[in-house]
């Protein structure tokens, strides 16, 4: 029961999960060859395929990003992914959680 208390805290505190909702709060879908550009700020070093692809279906799961078809630079069509209305507000209470904890945690 524990572990069903926390599935959602524990999804926004996975490795990536803020980085990526943060590439997609522009509005626009955006490609998974994009996600690939995004940096891990603790290691300074690029997110590999798999930790962005399993984050990427765990937050599609969720509701915090839909999949929608896009348009490729070659022009094929390609999955895109663009944030939901639930997600941005997940990534602007993980703001306020951070300012929070950062004043408890000093």
């Amino acid at each position: 029961m524990a572990e069903q208390k926390f599935r959602c805290l524990n999804l926004m505190m996975n490795v990536g999960s803020i980085d990526l909702l943060e590439k997609a709060k522009g509005g626009q879908p955006v490609s998974f060859k994009t996600f690939r550009e995004t940096i891990n700020h603790e290691t300074g070093k690029k997110y590999s395929s798999s930790t962005i692809s399993t984050r990427l279906r765990e937050l599609v799961k969720a509701g915090a990003i839909e999949m929608v078809p896009i348009e490729s630079e070659s022009g094929r069509k390609v999955v895109g992914y663009k944030i939901t209305k639930s997600g941005s507000k997940a990534l602007e209470l993980s703001y306020e959680y951070e300012k929070k904890l950062r004043n408890i945690l000093k």
